[in-house]
């Protein structure tokens, strides 16, 4: 695949603006985004914006259509394959600037500074087109669903609970989950693997998600609360699955209506304040 035309077609399109990483605006490409975008990573929201001319507040509403691209790759199913291959397109970006600049150099700093133009940015691109026109080029990334009411979407413990959702919708348990990730050792990055493991082997459907529960939530909300808590005073970072083996020491989850298991949750956000 053409990746780096594809890009270059996509800044002519669009256009490229030297956004710093926390400028709002985005309703142009920044370098981070116009990368993610080419393989589904990016996200488009309609935005309004102010209207000085407008005689009333319904009239003539005016929009910007923002891309961002701020999700963690864990939010993605395949998520590795995605990661892989956002790495070696960076070591590309890099290694150019680097060449252009004669110093070791990081495109995503080169982008951002404020005298950068697009033709530089298409020019950059050109020169990667040239050296690498056929890059394997993973599948277009797909967001795992999220379940109710899911809070913190960008990181690893929100993907833990969203792929337990999907678990769960393709005929699994919360409190069975509970028990088999208590007895693990897994980080959480490890422990989302493992779910992936269970999603692929039980060929589940990765469309249907639980909605209807507040386990996820909960558990993510819960987990964040024994997280902060131990990491201010035990400086090894706590894991998922050392939470759900710390409540498990009472009896065992499996078997657990989701009343109990919420309750049980709870309880430990509340000793762990």
């Amino acid at each position: 695949m053409d990746f780096f035309g594809l890009l270059i077609t996509k800044i002519q399109e669009t256009g490229f603006a030297p956004l710093a990483p926390l400028e709002k605006s985005k309703a142009t490409y920044t370098l981070h985004n116009v990368v993610r975008d080419a393989i589904g990573m990016a996200d488009r929201q309609e935005i309004g914006i102010s209207n000085d001319d407008a005689e009333s507040l319904d009239e003539d509403r005016i929009t910007e259509t923002h891309i961002t691209a701020d999700n963690a790759d864990v939010a993605y199913w395949d998520y590795k394959v995605l990661r892989k291959f956002l790495v070696y397109v960076h070591e590309l970006l890099n290694n150019e600037v680097s060449k252009q600049t004669n110093r070791q150099g990081n495109a995503i700093a080169w982008s951002h500074e404020p005298t950068r133009t697009q033709n530089e940015v298409i020019e950059l691109f050109m020169k990667l087109q040239k050296q690498f026109p056929n890059l394997e080029v993973p599948s277009q990334a797909i967001k795992r669903p999220s379940a109710k009411g899911m809070v913190q979407n960008k990181r690893v413990e929100a993907a833990v609970a969203n792929t337990m959702a999907v678990l769960v919708a393709n005929g699994s348990d919360y409190g069975d989950l509970f028990d088999q990730i208590a007895e693990l050792e897994y980080g959480n990055e490890e422990l989302l693997d493992y779910l992936d493991s269970l999603i692929d082997s039980g060929k589940a459907n990765r469309e249907l998600v639980d909605n209807k529960s507040v386990i996820p939530r909960q558990l993510v909300v819960s987990y964040v609360k024994y997280r902060d808590s131990i990491f201010k005073i035990d400086s090894k970072f706590p894991t998922i699955c050392s939470f759900i083996s710390a409540i498990n020491t009472t009896n065992n989850l499996a078997g657990n209506s989701e009343t109990t298991l919420v309750d049980r949750l709870v309880l430990s956000s509340a000793k762990a304040k």
